[in-house]
């Protein structure tokens, strides 16, 4: 009998610490978690950084925390699934643990691979790469009240490369929560196209986390916040060319 699977998440807040990281583990769909984690004890919304999904989520969620408590001495309070580690640094130990599960389905940034050795670089993209098998006629949204964005994905130039496309008429939330200057700069390139925080023309992206950040005004991973109106994620969308398709 297949086990049932889960998620274990790495969380950030535009509050916190860039280097503290909320990492737990969660039955259900991440975002559920994190609004549950919305109330007044935090001053803004969490933003999920990378999630796994496979069926040991349990144990690979205790790993984390083992070794982030025990080996790295990262937990900022006995008890409290909070870590004074950057968020690439926990993805780094997310990483590894998944790469030894059969099932594991990552989902991680589209600017992972920043910072890192060259070497690390080559293995990574070759392990990351993706491509994103959906037609252009589909629309997803993106899954947060603050904003009211619509996107499709349409092909490049290159027949490999897609384009993100942020629709006219979209309301983007017109404040900046956290990446200040990579929010800055993506409003200051477009800012032509904005009428007050709505969109007047299409709006073309490489990447569904940088049209992410645009239209919420801080660090996202599209592929998780922007979803169908049936709420699948773009990440359901896209195959990696590390896992059978």
């Amino acid at each position: 009998m297949q086990k049932t699977k889960g998620y274990v998440y790495i969380l950030t807040n535009p509050s916190f610490r860039e280097d503290w990281v909320k990492i737990g583990k969660s039955s259900r769909e991440v975002d559920i978690r994190s609004k549950e984690l919305d109330n007044t004890a935090v001053p803004l919304p969490f933003e999920i950084y990378a999630t796994v999904k496979t069926s040991q989520y349990e144990k690979l969620e205790k790993q984390m925390h083992k070794i982030l408590t025990d080996l790295a001495d990262k937990r900022i309070r006995k008890g409290r699934e909070f870590f004074n580690i950057k968020p690439k640094e926990a993805f780094d130990y997310m990483k590894g643990f998944s790469e030894m599960l059969d099932d594991a389905e990552l989902n991680f940034p589209d600017d992972i691979t920043d910072n890192e050795s060259e070497d690390n670089k080559k293995t990574f993209k070759k392990k990351g790469k993706y491509i994103v098998d959906v037609s252009s006629d589909v629309e997803f949204y993106f899954a947060r009240d603050s904003v009211d964005a619509t996107m499709i994905v349409k092909d490049g130039k290159l027949h490999d490369k897609k384009r993100y496309v942020v629709k006219q008429g979209s309301r983007i939330d017109s404040n900046i929560y956290s990446n200040d200057d990579g929010v800055k700069r993506l409003r200051d390139k477009n800012v032509v196209f904005l009428k007050g925080d709505i969109t007047t023309k299409d709006i073309e992206f490489s990447s569904p986390s940088s049209a992410g950040e645009f239209v919420c005004g801080g660090s996202c991973n599209g592929k998780y916040y922007w979803r169908t109106k049936e709420g699948r994620p773009l990440n359901d969308f896209i195959k990696y060319n590390n896992q059978k398709c």
